[in-house]
């Protein structure tokens, strides 16, 4: 603030002796000490007007422009399902179970494989040995069947899909006590269909908790 008051002294100084040195050389008539003073004032006033207005207290904000041009169209997206392309859901569900027999079996019946070890979603049933299909879509199954031999006898064991069968093996008692029956499928199902694994002939070795005879699905993908 001070140093604007000696900025503005000096120019009133400066200003006195321009005039005073035009009147002096008579470019200016002299009109007198009043009106030499209000001239200087004048013109003193305009260049004080000129400094505010650069140092001055910034206004208010103006009114909102227009909205600019468009963007740019971005890049072309994943190609969506149907024909020529495939997109995952969003949201894929968890559905698989794990379980082994603890109780032998003998002849021709449904193995209930009753010692559970994951059952995703609940859709196995432990007491009567079957899964039912909750959603459509894409699943594999595997079982292993430890056959109880030493009596010279052969075991059947068979996948079922609504009791038709879908995979066979077969454990022959070749002078061994105990012989494995395996096999895997993938199968589609729809929602009701029930898997299961039946005994056609034979004896099978439960073991208690060791799971030596397993059964086991999940969902690979859904329709």
């Amino acid at each position: 603030m001070i140093q604007l008051s000696v900025h503005i002294l000096l120019q009133l100084f400066t200003l006195y002796c321009s005039l005073r040195g035009s009147i002096l050389a008579g470019t200016i008539p002299a009109k007198g000490e009043e009106d030499f003073l209000t001239l200087a004032a004048s013109r003193l006033s305009r260049r004080k007007r000129v400094i505010g207005a650069a140092v001055g207290i910034p206004g208010p904000p103006g009114a909102r422009g227009p909205p600019g041009e468009p963007g740019k169209p971005g890049p072309q997206g994943p190609p969506g399902p149907g024909p020529g392309g495939y997109a995952p859901s969003l949201y894929t569900p968890k559905i698989a179970f794990y379980a082994g027999l603890r109780k032998q079996h003998e002849g021709s019946e449904i193995l209930k494989f009753d010692d559970v070890v994951t059952n995703v979603g609940n859709y196995y049933e432990p007491t009567t040995g079957k899964f039912t299909c909750p959603l459509p879509g894409i699943y594999f199954f595997t079982y292993h069947v430890l056959m109880r031999g030493g009596d010279g006898t052969s075991m059947w064991a068979d996948l079922k899909k609504n009791g038709q069968v879908r995979a066979s093996a077969i454990a022959q008692d070749a002078d061994q006590n105990y012989d494995y029956a395996s096999n895997s499928v993938i199968l589609h199902l729809d929602v009701g269909d029930e898997v299961c694994v039946q005994l056609d002939g034979g004896k099978v070795h439960g073991g208690n908790t060791n799971k030596y005879s397993t059964f086991s699905g999940f969902l690979i993908y859904p329709d």
